[in-house]
C-alpha cells in the first residue's frame, strides 16, 4: 500500500481508472480520514444551518454571485433545468431511476470555502474572494480548512492515480489542479420545511470540476 510502484498500487490505479471511464464514478476508502474530524465538521454545519436565516443572512455575498459564503435557498437552479441533454438522460431512465423532475432553484442551502493554495497571478477575484467566517463560530475556519484539506488530499491522490492507471505522468492532473478554486461545498436542508413528496433538496444536475467528491 505505501509502495506506489508494486503491482498492487498499479492495478489498483488501473481499477480507478477504469471506473473514471465507465461510469463517471470511483468509491474511495480513505484511511487518512478519521471520525472525529468528520464528526467536527458536520456537527459545525449542522449548527451553522439550523441558524435562523437573519443570522446567516450577512455571511452572503450575492455581489460575488455567492462564491464564498452562504448561498440560501432557492437561488441556486440545477443545470437539468435548462439543459435538454440532461433532461434527455433522465427520460431515457427506468421510472425506478428516474430524478424527480426539476421545477425551479433547489431548496437548499450552501456554504462556500476555499481550500489549498490560491492563484500566483491575478485575474478571476470572485474566485479568490476572502473567506467568509460566520460571527458565531470562532472554530469555523480551522474546522473547514482541516476538512476540506483531507478532501483535496483523497482527490488529489485519485487524480495521480487516475493518470498512472492511463499510464500517463504521475502529476498529469495533479499539476493542473495546484492554485484551482477548489471549493468545499456543504449544503444544508430544512427537511421540516421542505418536505412534500417530489422535492429534492438538490435537483439533479452534472458538476462542472474534474472530480467532484462526496463524503
Amino acid at each position: 500500500r505505501n509502495d506506489p510502484s508494486s503491482s498492487e498500487a498499479i492495478d489498483a490505479a488501473k481499477a480507478i481508472a477504469q471506473s473514471l471511464a465507465q461510469t463517471g464514478i470511483v468509491f474511495l476508502r480513505e484511511p487518512r480520514i478519521d471520525t472525529t474530524t468528520a464528526d467536527a465538521f458536520l456537527d459545525m454545519l449542522e449548527d451553522y444551518f439550523d441558524q435562523p436565516d437573519n443570522l446567516k443572512a450577512p455571511d452572503q455575498r450575492s455581489e460575488l454571485h455567492y462564491q464564498v459564503g452562504t448561498t440560501p435557498e432557492y437561488v441556486e437552479v440545477p443545470l437539468c433545468k435548462a439543459t435538454d441533454k440532461c433532461k434527455l438522460d433522465a427520460a431515457a431512465l427506468s421510472p425506478t431511476n428516474r430524478p424527480a423532475p426539476v421545477g425551479g432553484a433547489d431548496p437548499k442551502w450552501r456554504f462556500f470555502w476555499r481550500i489549498g493554495e490560491r492563484p500566483k497571478e491575478g485575474g478571476f477575484e470572485d474566485l479568490s474572494a476572502a473567506p467568509v467566517v460566520p460571527a458565531a463560530f470562532p472554530q469555523w475556519a480551522e474546522t473547514m480548512d482541516n476538512w476540506g484539506s483531507l478532501m483535496l488530499g483523497a482527490v488529489t491522490t485519485c487524480a495521480e492515480m487516475t493518470a498512472v492507471g492511463f499510464s500517463l505522468p504521475r502529476d498529469a492532473f495533479s499539476r493542473l489542479m495546484v492554485g484551482a478554486p477548489h471549493l468545499l461545498a456543504p449544503t444544508g436542508s430544512a427537511l421540516g420545511k421542505h418536505n412534500a413528496v417530489g422535492t429534492p433538496p438538490a435537483g439533479w444536475h452534472g458538476d462542472l470540476t474534474l472530480l467532484p467528491i462526496h463524503y
